[in-house]
């Protein structure tokens, strides 16, 4: 199997295809680039396939449209890293949105059933202390079938962006899923998306 090769660079002129074929170049990434951006086109080298949730279709709603369609909306966290729960209740907060947080799956499950009607979505992170993401959401779908529920949105928080990973977190009931580092443009997305 032949060497995948990726240029970093800060060439403002981007090399033409010869000269990248004569360098045996698979990728080209300008730099700075983002850590996304990265793990997107090493997963692309590596033959992985990523699963794109829909595109929304809509123009880009202004900031008042997007308060008034968030207002009111309550979001579950469950995400056992400190920092990462500060950086999501910032985001939510920019939004309007506001946020109780729990720090497992266990939690997180225990703090759902024992008021499911307080919460629009619950954003959770797959790999979490004492129980994770994906046999919490397994738990909360059972409860709402029991109970006769509406199924509340679960979107997943992942650092893993191969297809089966994804494809686990959608098989397990959840909705959606967001990569790790957690884009604020992404986030408010998924958000516009999941509350349209």
């Amino acid at each position: 199997t032949a060497v995948k090769r990726i240029l970093l660079t800060t060439m403002r002129a981007p090399l033409d295809q010869q000269a990248s074929l004569s360098a045996a170049l698979t990728e080209i990434i300008p730099k700075p680039t983002s850590s996304n951006a990265l793990r997107d086109t090493l997963l692309r080298v590596m033959g992985e396939k990523l699963i794109e949730p829909a595109v929304i279709n809509k123009p880009e709603q202004d900031d008042h449209a997007l308060m008034s369609l968030f207002s009111g909306k309550r979001v579950l966290i469950a995400e056992d890293n400190l920092v990462n729960q500060m950086v999501i209740i910032g985001m939510l907060k920019k939004l309007g949105i506001s946020a109780d947080v729990t720090n497992n799956g266990l939690d997180a499950y225990k703090k759902y059933i024992a008021s499911p009607l307080n919460y629009d979505l619950i954003l959770m992170d797959c790999e979490m202390p004492v129980l994770d993401g994906y046999l919490s959401t397994a738990k909360m779908r059972d409860f709402e079938r029991e109970q006769q529920l509406r199924p509340v949105h679960i979107i997943a928080l992942t650092a893993h962006a191969m297809r089966e990973q994804q494809q686990r977190c959608l098989d397990v009931g959840m909705n959606n899923f967001l990569a790790k580092p957690l884009a604020f443009a992404r986030l408010k997305q998924v958000l516009v998306q999941t509350f349209a």
